[in-house]
Parts: structure tokens; C-alpha cells; sequence
């Protein structure tokens, strides 16, 4: 057999591989991979600023809460005259930015890049080669695009196919255009546009191999918003609509471990597959066709006091519950149950010296000397239906060393959302099950998962 013949096969081979596996769009739930996460302040990011002060750190984490909570309450079509008046929100269809990096391989030959992990989104995109001026260079040797032209395998979504037309509302093809081009547009009428597109994806294993998951659909943007502190390198869009990664590859079961925010040095982790931990208090998911995750709140309470069932915890007129969502750090209280809350911590015995705080960050907060202070300080716990999550000093208190100052964690959504946030699950494995559809919260030292 002549050298060229085998070349031959050798070439057919590798395509008929290749087009087999573009349709392959499913994993078995019996393999199990994982995703590192990485926090945006965690000096292993791009965005890591070695020059900012932890208080600083803080005040910016603050800022991206709120941020976020905007975001959600326009995308859930929230009324505007049910906002405090001492609120400023302003319409976005994109927050400015997420909390964790998720790192995963794209393209033939692959390449690492990074996505903001969002639980309440499903388009997957990332920052492409042939981006414009406007693009974020690379920071410190990490990878944050995808060189789509040095990839054999990439192709573009043509306009009018089954998931171009599941971009609803972001889609902009017209009838002179042949590839699905879509947009998403963030505050003061910025924006990131692209073409849908295809390639392979692969992710890491629990022993460190690479597991190709197959093709996926996914945005290719030309033009990702560079914000004042930070660039949008893309995102992870991990809800229950189509375009979303666990709704491509047919995943019925995640999770994640969120490391102890004085800890960030450490990288967290993302479960699929058969590894997902869905053990522990388990709360029924709410509105199952909804873009986010909702559950609902009984009561919170602190220390062996009955929940207090203060405040209204709506998402909308006639849906009560929480969002639990992966891009906002500080959970966010309605304002009947935050005022609730704060009145019941103002009530309690040798409670700490309260002092403003004097930026305004947070509503209540205390002057001591160090964390022990607050060793003797209950536990909060937040009553989900069939659920306890119970928070601890460490998930309870931020401490600013900047103002001397330790406080609560908590904000005020100013709407009728409620988010629970980042910080309150540090350290449990939250698990989701879509096939139970259920939500579940079991404690546990991430830094060791």
C-alpha cells in the first residue's frame, strides 16, 4: 500500500470523525467532569489589580452586586414604580460583568479560554480573534479569547437554522445576511455583537485528563464592551434554555464549591456529570421555564429565635422566592424583609457598638477590634421550603480593614427582587438537579473538595 493511500485513509478517517461528532450534542450523565473557577478578584485572574487595596476590592465587589441586581430585575420585566426611590437603576440587557471565571478548551487545535459562569443566562460566547479595536488584550500571558480562524473545526450558524431563531430577542439577521449575527446590549447603550457558531468543547476531568463534550453552539463576539475596571471576556450561560451548556449537552445534574472569599488564592470548582454533589437539604425549584432559578423563602432567622415571616420575598406580584445566582457576590433583600432583618439584629443582647458606615457600602455595621468579637454572634439561618442554609460569622460579616469596621453582608435590593448571592454559599456544595427539579445545600470545606 502506497504512502499516499494511507494519507488518503488517514484523511477520510479524521472527517468522517470530525463530521460524526459535529452531531453530537449529548454527554452520558455517567461521565463526570469538572470546570475550575476562578474569582474575578482572585490573583489568579486577569482582572487580578495588584495595586488595590482589599477595601478597595470590596467597594468594587459592591458595585458589581448591584450592578447585577439591576440586571435582573429588567430582565424579569419588573415594574420600575415598585423600585425605592433612592435607588438608581437603569436598563441593561447585559450586566457589566460576573464573579467567576470558568476555564474551558475550544477549537481543533484547542485552545483555554475563560467565560463568566452565569446561572441566569444560557448564550455561551466568548471574545474571537477577528475582534475589533475595542477588544481587552491579553493580561498577564492568560487566554481570553478564542483564535477562531486557527481552528480547523470552527463554523459559523447560518441565519433562520433551529438555533439561530432560539436566540429570541438577540438575534439580528436580516435578509441579506447568510450567518446568524446576534447582539447584546449592556448600560449607556454598549454593546457586544457576533456571529452564532460551532466547534468542539472539552473540559477537565476529576483526574486531570481532557474530555471532549462534542460540538457546541456558541457566540462568536467581535466586539466585547471594555468597561471602566474590567473587560466582559464572555460568558458561561449555564439556565435551563436551549443555547445554555447543560441544555446542549443534555445534562441533568451540576454543581459548584465556592472556596471561603479570604481564600480566593484557591480556585473553586464546577461538577457535571456523574460527579455532582446533590446531597443535603434539598428545596423545590420554582417556574422551571423562568431564565433564572428561583426557590422559595420561608423565614430567616438568628440564633434558636423562630423565622421571621416579615417582608415579602416576590420576584413578581404573584411569585415569591430568591434567585440564586452565580453572578452577584452580596445577597440582596427586598426591602420589607431587609428592614425585618435588621431590626431583629438590633434587638439581640451585647450586640457590638454599631457605626456607619462611612461609604456607605453596607447598612449595618460595628466596630471591634477583630474577628473574635463575633465568635459568640448566632448563626443566621435561611428557611427554604424543605431546606436550611445556615450562615456562619464568616458568611454573615465582611470586614473592611480599611475603616476598621466588620459588616453585615447583606444589601437592599431596592425591588421586589431577592438574590441570594456568593458570599452566603461559600463553602456548601450547591448542587442542581433539573431531573428532580430540586436545589440542594450541603456544607462542606470546598478548599478540600
Amino acid at each position: 500500500m502506497s504512502p499516499n493511500h494511507c494519507l488518503g485513509n488517514t484523511i477520510l478517517f479524521l472527517l468522517f470523525t470530525i463530521f460524526e461528532s459535529k452531531g453530537m450534542h449529548m454527554v452520558s450523565n455517567e461521565v463526570g467532569f469538572t470546570a475550575r473557577l476562578i474569582h474575578h478578584d482572585s490573583p489568579l485572574s486577569p482582572f487580578y489589580n495588584h495595586t488595590m487595596t482589599d477595601t478597595a476590592r470590596i467597594e468594587a465587589t459592591v458595585h458589581r452586586s448591584r450592578s447585577r441586581l439591576n440586571y435582573l430585575y429588567y430582565i424579569n420585566k419588573l415594574s420600575e414604580n415598585a423600585l425605592d426611590n433612592d435607588v438608581s437603576l437603569s436598563p441593561t440587557l447585559v450586566n457589566e460583568g460576573g464573579e467567576y471565571l470558568m476555564s474551558f478548551n475550544i477549537g481543533n487545535p484547542s485552545s483555554q479560554v475563560m467565560g463568566f459562569l452565569d446561572t441566569s443566562n444560557g448564550l455561551i460566547w466568548v471574545q474571537c480573534s477577528n475582534c475589533n479595536s475595542q477588544c481587552e488584550p491579553e493580561k498577564r500571558g492568560l487566554t481570553t479569547k478564542f483564535l477562531s480562524s486557527k481552528s480547523f473545526t470552527y463554523e459559523m450558524e447560518p441565519c433562520g437554522s433551529n438555533f439561530c431563531n432560539s436566540l429570541t430577542g438577540f438575534q439580528t439577521c436580516n435578509s441579506s445576511d447568510k450567518w446568524c449575527k446576534y447582539r447584546l446590549v449592556y448600560g449607556d447603550n454598549k454593546a457586544t455583537s457576533g456571529i452564532l457558531s460551532s466547534d468542539s468543547f472539552g473540559f477537565d476531568t476529576s483526574d486531570g485528563m481532557l474530555v471532549d463534550v462534542g460540538f457546541l453552539n456558541f457566540g462568536c463576539s467581535e466586539a466585547p464592551l471594555t468597561g471602566d475596571e474590567q473587560s466582559y471576556t464572555g460568558n458561561v450561560g449555564l439556565n435551563q434554555t436551549p443555547l445554555s451548556l447543560i441544555s446542549q449537552l443534555g445534562i441533568k445534574k451540576f454543581s459548584y464549591c465556592l472556596v471561603p472569599f479570604n481564600n480566593l488564592g484557591s480556585t473553586s470548582k464546577m461538577y457535571f456529570g456523574s460527579l455532582p454533589v446533590t446531597s443535603g437539604g434539598q428545596t423545590p425549584l420554582l417556574y422551571p421555564n423562568s431564565d433564572a432559578y428561583y426557590v422559595k423563602v420561608l423565614g430567616i432567622s438568628i440564633g434558636n429565635d423562630e423565622p421571621h415571616f416579615d417582608g415579602v420575598f416576590d420576584v413578581y406580584e404573584v411569585r415569591d422566592g430568591w434567585i440564586i445566582d452565580t453572578g452577584i457576590t452580596y445577597s440582596s433583600l427586598e426591602t420589607d424583609a431587609f428592614d425585618s432583618l435588621l431590626a431583629k439584629f438590633l434587638t439581640l443582647k451585647d450586640f457590638p457598638q454599631r457605626k456607619d458606615d462611612p461609604k456607605e457600602r453596607f447598612e449595618l455595621c460595628f466596630e471591634l477590634q477583630n474577628a473574635n468579637d463575633l465568635e459568640s454572634f448566632p448563626d443566621v439561618t435561611v428557611h427554604f421550603d424543605g431546606a436550611d442554609l445556615i450562615l456562619n460569622v464568616e458568611s454573615t460579616f465582611v470586614k473592611i480593614e480599611d475603616d476598621g469596621i466588620f459588616c453585615l453582608a447583606l444589601l437592599r435590593s431596592g425591588s421586589p427582587v431577592s438574590i441570594l448571592g456568593n458570599f452566603q454559599l461559600q463553602n456548601y456544595h450547591v448542587g442542581y438537579d433539573l431531573e428532580a427539579q430540586v436545589i440542594s445545600f450541603a456544607p462542606v470545606d470546598c478548599a478540600d473538595s
